[in-house]
């Protein structure tokens, strides 16, 4: 028997195969949603799904599926789980929100805090055995300090000078975001924005880590650090507690420079920065589940 976990994200879905020995197989494939009330995402998981199965060289006894925008209502979760029960007839099924596995496998057996931060942040901690989010709103509300809030920040110094008719500093932060959206005036900019999904403006990140040490970059990174900061904090305030471990991770952890240093130096040893194999997580979740029951 076989042991599967699905790491399902809206751009790609990770998948990963344990059986007793370990890890025995991982795949890339399409991407999956929670929003199975709309026929085309329907349509798409499915896809997806039959494609991990069809790639499985094993029955799978146990899934562990982690979905990003997993439907919250009875309802919808029921008609989640039973359209992936559909697939895997005969498996037992553990349907999680993408932040609830990311948690679970950072921290298996102990209370911590989890600091993810990507396309967008949210930080999460566990009380009373029961998942507690703090942040995730999305960009119009929140995700302060993430992947998008820093694109954006890049192009709001990029527009300082095309309000003032100048030229962006050779070798400068701004300078190398106008040569990557191939803007140099307000149309330029406002067609890259608006013409774009938030996942491009995010891509605009690691251009203003590759620039830390530039005044605009350190200020834009340090800033991205306190937000972040502030959410740990306001996860702190509501249990009470300031010594739960914290395991920074996301597309954004994996920058150097500011943003990193500063996170260090203010949470000092409770910080870990690390990125466990989501998928490879959740299938030994779903062996261990399988052992125990």
């Amino acid at each position: 028997m076989a042991f599967l976990g699905i790491d399902a994200g809206a751009s790609s879905a990770k998948w990963a195969l344990a059986d007793q020995s370990g890890i025995v197989q991982t795949g890339v494939v399409g991407p999956i949603d929670g929003h199975i009330t709309r026929s085309e995402s329907r349509d798409r998981t499915k896809q997806t799904l039959t494609e991990i199965k069809s790639e499985c060289s094993q029955n799978i006894e146990h899934v562990v599926i982690g979905i990003t925008g997993v439907a919250e209502t009875p309802t919808e979760r029921a008609e989640t789980i039973k359209l992936i029960a559909e697939i895997f007839a005969g498996s037992t099924i553990d349907l999680l929100s993408d932040i609830h596995l990311a948690y679970r496998v950072h921290f298996p057996h102990e209370a911590g805090i989890l600091l993810y931060a990507g396309t967008g942040a949210v930080a999460c901690t566990q009380i009373n055995g029961e998942l507690k989010r703090v942040g995730g709103w999305g960009y119009l509300l929140g995700d302060e300090g993430a992947g998008y809030w820093i694109g954006r920040a890049a192009l709001r110094a990029l527009m300082i000078f095309i309000d003032k008719d100048q030229t962006p500093p050779t070798g400068s932060l701004e300078a190398a975001v106008a040569d990557e959206i191939n803007g140099r005036v307000w149309g330029d900019v406002k067609n890259f924005v608006y013409g774009n999904n938030r996942s491009e403006i995010a891509a605009l990140a690691p251009i203003v880590f590759l620039h830390a040490g530039q005044n605009t970059a350190d200020e834009i990174l340090n800033e991205a650090a306190d937000h972040l900061i502030a959410l740990t904090q306001r996860v702190d305030a509501i249990t009470g507690d300031s010594s739960r471990p914290i395991i920074f991770t996301g597309g954004t952890s994996r920058g150097v420079g500011p943003l990193n240093d500063r996170l260090i130096h203010v949470l000092s040893k409770r910080l870990t920065i690390a990125d466990h194999d989501i998928a490879q997580g959740a299938a030994l979740i779903a062996r261990e589940a399988s052992s125990q029951g």
